[in-house]
């Protein structure tokens, strides 16, 4: 479904516990990386590499390590209102996905 893949472009964040967070930076040249934060502050990048969309499975690199590939559940949508998903917060208005079990939200 690479029809889909202009809709992921953008800083995307989910929160697993209270400060501590996951973030994907898709980019629109087709690179993208991740940043991993904890106790409120970032610990971690990935390297930037090509990102690519394959039968609903957004790819970090042509070798997959560490997780960095992950399974679109629900691609970007509007939050209609404002709901708490455990540790994320949907703003009414703001775009906001699923991947694997996890909500993502634009930042």
């Amino acid at each position: 479904m690479l029809t889909a893949a202009p809709s992921l472009v953008g800083t995307w964040r989910h929160y697993s516990a209270a400060g501590t967070w996951h973030t994907i930076i898709i980019s629109d040249n087709g690179e993208g990386n991740m940043e991993y934060g904890v106790d409120g502050k970032s610990s971690g990048y990935t390297e930037t590499r090509a990102w690519y969309l394959k039968e609903n499975t957004l790819y970090f690199g042509k070798l997959t390590l560490n997780g960095d590939l992950y399974e679109v559940i629900d691609y970007p949508v509007l939050s209609s209102s404002e709901t708490i998903e455990l540790f994320d917060t949907l703003h009414a208005g703001k775009k906001y996905m699923r991947l694997d079990k996890g909500i993502y939200v634009e930042i």
